[in-house]
């Protein structure tokens, strides 16, 4: 025996090797997606999942609800409704402050 019994890696061993590496470097993607979601998309490439979003952060959801209505996402029925549970809302979170 050579090496003390450490001969050279076989085909299994190299292929392990391969699939250890691609994992480990697969998980730190993964965990570099998580850690920061925003991931690079500028205020011109914004795809539809974002349109509720500016640069900052989450618009002001009466603003949000006002360009669904626009768009003609919701009707004016449904509008008013989510409206004046915005405005509940509000008006509750202004009593408890």
């Amino acid at each position: 025996m050579m090496n003390g019994g450490w001969g050279a890696m076989t085909s299994f061993g190299w292929a392990m090797m391969v699939v250890l590496w691609v994992s480990v470097i697969g998980l730190v993607v993964w965990a570099m997606t998580r850690i920061f979601p925003g991931g690079g998309s500028s205020e011109g490439t914004r795809g539809a999942h974002d349109q509720g979003r500016d640069g900052d952060g989450p618009t002001d959801p009466r603003a949000l609800l006002e360009r669904r209505l626009a768009a003609g996402e919701v009707d004016p029925e449904t509008y008013d409704r989510i409206r004046e549970r915005l405005d509940a809302a509000h008006q509750e979170r202004e009593v408890q402050r």
